[in-house]
Formats: C-alpha cells, structure tokens, sequence
C-alpha cells in the first residue's frame, strides 16, 4: 500500500484582490451654480480636417468642467444637473465666452478656423437666450461665419418645434453656420429634402453604427448620404470616425470633413495651436 500522507492540506490560494471601481462623480445643481460663478467651465477642442488634402478646418468645442481641487471633469458629471435644474442657458453661454476669447485669439494670428458649438434643444426654444448668445458674438468682434452651430434633435415636445425653427431661421440670418445631426439610414424623400433645409451642413456619427452594419452596409448608407448632401449643395461630415476602417468608408464614399479619434482626440486650446501648425493632417 502506498505510504499515506500525513502532512497538513496546503492553504488555499490567496484570493486576487478586487478592483475597485471608482464611481463617476455627479454634481448637484448648486455646485453648478457655484462653479459658473468661479469658472469652472473648460473647454477643449476636437480637430475636425477636410478629407482631401488633410487640411484643418476648425475643430467642434467640448465641455470640460474643473472642480475646486483643480481636476478636471468630463461632462457626464454635470449634464444630470445640468437637465434637471434647466441649467443649459448658463452652462451654453460659458461655453461661448471660453470658445470666443480662443476663437478671436486664433483669429488674429490669421488662423482660418471655424469652430463647432453644439446648442441643446433647450436653448433652441428660448429667444432671448439666444439672442444673448448673438450679442455675445457680436461683442467679441468674431464674425457668425466662423461659428458653426450643431443642432442635435427635434425637441421632445413636437409643439415646441416651430419655436425651434423660428429660432434657427434668426442665427441662420445672421450668418452663423448650422448643422444638423442626422440617422445613419435616411429614406429617399428626407435625403431629397436637404436642399430645402436652413442647415450648411449634415453629420453623421459612425459610433451609432451597429457592429453588424460595419463594411459594405456603412459604406452603402454612407454614400448614399453623400449623394443626397451633395445634391443639396451642403457639406458632409462624418463625426466619431474612430478606426482607420472608419476612415476608409469615409475618403472612399466621399465624405467632405472627418473627425474622431482617429483624427485626434479633444485637445487643449494650445495643444490646438500647436496641431494647426503642421501642413495637413495623414493617417
């Protein structure tokens, strides 16, 4: 028989300790308020490039917000509040003041820029707000056609949709660019209608596209919204372009301006400076 073994069971592994996750801090809408009164607003500038010949267009303005302690927050830890207490028109027009004084600043050094600012549903139905943010421009002595306005979505409330429109029939007189963010997959009679629309141009956002519809049905969906912006005499654009296949669909089905990660990540205002200063921009 085997000689049997007396020896004490080995202890068991240790266990691998657990990662803990931090959780997303979420402001409260006071300390919005007290953080638009400290300038907390930050904003930070994502390139958006022509797709022939790599040149820089401008860039679309992001929200940053940085706390007491000096760090630096992404915009998912404000926009609950943000909503909830309908801060959008204090929060929009501290974006402006930030982008104008970059914008004027590059301006100056004969830098050909235009940049994007996105306008929520919520200030689109509020005149006065802006018309605040029109006087704004008009102050900083930037002119309306070097800011593009990224318009999002209807507002939910479809009543509200003719105040929309009148508003954006204003910005549109006074000479601001508009853009509108549209679905992947359009019918025939909307991609007829784009020439009939007050926007300059129509973006579309990769990151929307299901894994299934990657390749040939992105390509197709892709071109066939180019014809139909191009028919309109409007600019295409393709945002969150995000692999160098993404960047493949869209040189190829001939997109007009390019942005994502696979461009460059939201930068600084001087990293910006700076990422102007090369020639063009190459994959």
């Amino acid at each position: 028989m085997p000689e049997q073994d007396n020896r004490p069971p080995l202890p068991p592994p240790p266990s691998m300790p657990t990662a803990r996750v931090r959780p997303e801090p979420r402001l409260s809408g006071f300390e919005i308020r007290d953080g638009l009164a400290s300038d907390a607003i930050r904003v930070v500038f994502q390139p958006q490039v022509f797709s022939q010949g790599g040149g820089v267009r401008g860039a679309e303005a992001f929200l940053r917000w940085q706390d007491a302690s000096g760090v630096t927050l992404p915009p998912s830890a404000v926009m609950e509040a943000v909503e909830k207490d309908r801060l959008w028109p204090s929060v929009t027009k501290a974006i402006m003041a930030r982008t104008l004084k970059k914008l004027r600043s590059w301006l100056q050094k004969d830098l050909p820029v235009c940049i994007g600012i996105k306008l929520p549903g919520p200030v689109l139905i509020a005149p006065a707000v802006v018309d605040a943010i029109a006087e704004q421009v008009l102050q900083s002595s930037v002119k309306p056609s070097h800011i593009v306005f990224h318009i999002e979505s209807l507002p939910a409330d479809l009543s509200l949709i003719p105040a929309q429109q009148t508003t954006l029939g204003k910005l549109h007189d006074s000479g601001f660019r508009l853009s509108a963010l549209c679905p992947l997959l359009m019918t025939d009679f909307t991609l007829s209608r784009l020439g009939y629309s007050l926007f300059d141009e129509f973006r579309i956002d990769f990151r929307l596209a299901h894994p299934s519809t990657r390749g040939d049905r992105l390509s197709h969906s892709t071109e066939r919204f180019v014809a139909g912006v191009r028919k309109a005499n409007k600019l295409s654009i393709v945002q969150n372009l995000e692999t160098r296949a993404d960047y493949d669909i869209a040189v190829n089905t001939g997109v007009d301006l390019l942005q994502g990660y696979f461009i460059s990540k939201p930068l600084t205002a001087a990293e910006f400076e700076d990422w102007q200063d090369r020639p063009s921009w190459q994959p």
